[in-house]
C-alpha cells in the first residue's frame, strides 16, 4: 500500500486539503451534470401537463388568444 495509515491518506503530505477539495468539487459538478437534465425534464413535463389540462377544460392560454 502506498500510504502507511488512514491519516496519511487524508493528509497526503500536506496536500490533502487541496486534493480532497478538488475531488469534492469534481463530484459536485458531476452530480449537477447528471441531476440537472432530470429536473429540467420533470419541470417541462409538469408544465406541459398543465397546458394540456387547460386546453381540455376549454380555457385558452393567453398565447392562444388572438
Amino acid at each position: 500500500m502506498y500510504f502507511e495509515s488512514f491519516h496519511a491518506v487524508i493528509n497526503m503530505a500536506g496536500h490533502g486539503a487541496f486534493v480532497w477539495a478538488a475531488y469534492g468539487i469534481s463530484l459536485l459538478v458531476i452530480l449537477f451534470i447528471l441531476i440537472a437534465p432530470v429536473r429540467r425534464k420533470s419541470r417541462i413535463l409538469l408544465r406541459l401537463s398543465g397546458e394540456v389540462r387547460r386546453q381540455q377544460s376549454g380555457l385558452a392560454s393567453p398565447r392562444e388568444v388572438s
